[in-house]
């Protein structure tokens, strides 16, 4: 580096463009269709290029053993670096219940829909009660 200095001393600005990053064919190639401002953190997950290269499957999450023991996910989280708190495994454990509850209803909403289909065919079937009675 010491070196580098002098030569920049010695010639003058002339030399600020050797100091430049050598331009190399690799350095210049992109890998596919990869945009790290998409990724959620701005950098490269190395299980996520993994996966998308094919060299294993996605992964699936376990979630009944953090439903069940969130106190101790809690606890292991708080002790890990990263952005990720406590607090937000409380947010995920209430999301997966919140999203476990939609499924039942809408469940449930489908079940009538159903229901309320045939009524309105038997009801407007030319064997089925009056329009009048369906009032």
């Amino acid at each position: 580096m010491a070196a580098r200095l002098s030569v920049v001393v010695r010639t003058g600005g002339a030399a600020v463009r050797g100091l430049l990053p050598v331009s190399r064919p690799l350095s210049r190639r992109r890998p596919g269709p990869f945009n790290p401002q998409r990724s959620t953190h701005g950098v490269r997950s190395s299980l996520y290029e993994h996966v998308r290269e094919g060299y294993s499957d996605k992964p699936e999450l376990d979630m009944r053993a953090v439903c069940e023991e969130t106190h101790k996910v809690i606890a292991n989280v708080e002790s890990r670096k990263g952005e990720l708190r406590g607090d937000d495994v409380g947010k995920i454990v209430s999301w997966k219940y919140l999203k476990k509850e939609i499924s039942e209803l809408e469940q449930e909403k489908r079940s009538i829909s159903q229901t309320v289909r045939e009524l309105v065919v038997s009801y407007s079937s030319p064997h089925g009660p009056t329009s009048q009675s369906f009032l």
